[in-house]
């Protein structure tokens, strides 16, 4: 297959410098500069620093060139059925993985959890602010806040860990709820986990908390038979709102996380995966990383920024995203 330096060169007319072992950069094709327009060959794929759009082989020769989707891969040389084939895989490279099987939390916790997730949720629905924060900057519906129990802690709390069933480690005898947003995750009804996405944030702490007690499983939302996978528990809830139909959004909390053993027998059961990682530094290498262990997923980036929520921001119709991009990667065609 033709790299993309040489088809940017040969198309364009233009030259590409080189800045490292994998990254040349140039001209952008759209919006001109000198080098905003990276270009790595050996995963054939370019991204605009500017435009903040990214492109595969094919993309950019669609894009670019006005071919149809089989004139460039003719083009490339590839096989038009684009089978699918295993990455390969030195051997010193660990690829054995066996997933967790994740009991539920204590009987105490669960009962807990659900009180306040359920009180959470109520406060939540009362607070207009909040829900016009949720439906503006991460694109949630009324309906998805209701229907994936989304809710909202006002406050600081702290309560004994005896009282939910956690062990009292040392000197550590409470358990801290901090103000934010919920995010539960369930599992047959049960709650297994509970994250809040602080309101506040000093300097130093994350972002996420992860409730102690709670069991850290996969958030899997969706009713499709294509698994797309992605990191933040938000961005797989506007996905599954959006083209819950078409796929099954699988969050990970973070790209560094692997799947407990419910979420990798799905993932076994999927017609396609799709690996949807931030478009950052890290989430590019944990991405490619998932194929040692699924050798037929395929990286999926969306335009507009390095996540699913910035692709919304950019305009960006999810579903049709979705729907074109799988037919073009995997020529299967939507009922």
């Amino acid at each position: 297959m033709i790299n993309l330096v040489k088809i940017y060169t040969f198309l364009q007319g233009k030259e590409l410098k080189k800045k490292n072992a994998r990254e040349w950069a140039g001209a952008c094709p759209a919006c001109g500069g000198e080098d905003r327009f990276v270009v790595w060959p050996q995963e054939n794929r370019c991204f605009c620093r500017v435009c903040n759009k990214s492109y595969d082989a094919i993309a950019f020769l669609r894009e670019f060139h006005n071919m149809s989707f089989v004139e460039a891969c003719h083009y490339l040389g590839e096989n038009q059925k684009l089978e699918r084939k295993p990455i390969s895989v030195k051997k010193n490279q660990v690829v054995k993985w066996e997933p967790k099987i994740i009991e539920k939390p204590a009987e105490k916790w669960r009962q807990r959890a659900d009180t306040f997730v359920k009180w959470a949720h109520s406060k939540l629905l009362s607070m207009s602010d909040k829900v016009d924060w949720l439906r503006c900057e991460r694109g949630l519906s009324v309906e998805s806040i209701e229907k994936y129990c989304l809710g909202w802690n006002s406050i600081d709390i702290y309560r004994n860990r005896k009282d939910w069933g956690i062990e009292i480690i040392g000197k550590i005898r409470k358990i801290f709820i901090p103000a934010g947003l919920v995010i539960p995750a369930y599992r047959e009804k049960t709650c297994y986990r509970m994250k809040i996405r602080r309101d506040k944030v000093e300097i130093g702490k994350n972002r996420y908390h992860f409730l102690a007690g709670g069991r850290n499983i996969c958030l899997l939302v969706g009713e499709g038979k294509d698994i797309v996978i992605v990191e933040s528990e938000l961005d797989a809830l506007l996905l599954a709102q959006e083209a819950g139909e078409l796929i099954t959004a699988v969050a990970l909390g973070s790209c560094a996380n692997k799947p407990d053993r419910e979420t990798f027998e799905a993932m076994n059961k999927a017609e396609n995966i799709f690996v949807a990682l931030d478009f950052d530094n890290a989430g590019e290498k944990a991405s490619w990383e998932w194929q040692k262990f699924f050798p037929f997923a395929k990286r999926l980036i969306f335009p507009g920024g390095k996540d699913v929520t910035d692709s919304w921001h950019s305009g960006i119709n999810l579903k049709e995203f979705i729907r074109t991009k799988v037919e073009a990667l995997t020529l299967k065609k939507w009922d």
